[in-house]
């Protein structure tokens, strides 16, 4: 598994989080980082009613080392099933997600939505087969010479949330205002 620090306060908007050679905020500042052209304004990438695969796989990838007893395949397993429980695309909160990876390409297949986030949160993890890592209490400050663009900002991304904290209880968070449904319906 990747640094446990590097998960928690890694950019989701970059391609070091899920990059397999890149385990450590030490691994990224040796590699040529490629950060998400819509990082510094989500707003530019697509309209607020939509989600990014990337922040959304980051935050389950986050959750298995937060709040599960042990990270391993069957524990993310259960993230992704309590995310596809929760409803990935709620018609009041999400139209679609936005995935980076495959050319910032709209997707509304609820299943597909599940699918995606799974495969980054998996990226993110980067759990070897068979691998229990289990869970620490210990708190992960990122070293002083990280450059910001490696580092996870509080109001990037959907939602924002502090570096390194994600919120169990997604029912009592702050939603954005809801969707205007789309023209022709």
């Amino acid at each position: 598994m990747k640094d446990r620090c590097f998960i928690l306060h890694g950019n989701p908007g970059s391609s070091a989080l899920s990059d397999p050679e890149i385990q450590s905020f030490e691994d990224a500042k040796r590699h040529a980082i490629v950060e998400c052209p819509y990082a510094a304004d989500p707003a530019r990438c697509s309209p607020p009613c939509f989600a990014c695969v990337r922040v959304a796989g980051a935050r389950m990838a986050r959750a298995v080392i937060q709040f599960q007893p042990e990270a391993s395949e069957a524990t993310l397993a259960l993230e992704r099933d309590r995310f596809r429980r929760r409803g990935a695309l709620p018609p009041e909160d999400v139209m679609a997600y936005v995935d980076p990876q495959h050319g910032v390409q709209r997707i509304t297949d609820p299943e597909e939505v599940v699918q995606r986030v799974w495969e980054h949160a998996r990226a993110v993890l980067d759990l070897k087969p068979g691998e229990r890592v289990p869970r620490s209490a210990e708190r992960y400050t990122p070293p002083s010479d990280v450059p910001a663009a490696l580092l996870r900002h509080a109001e990037q991304g959907a939602r924002g949330g502090k570096p390194g904290k994600v919120a169990r209880d997604e029912a009592s968070r702050p939603r954005a205002p809801a969707c205007a449904p789309p023209m022709g319906r």
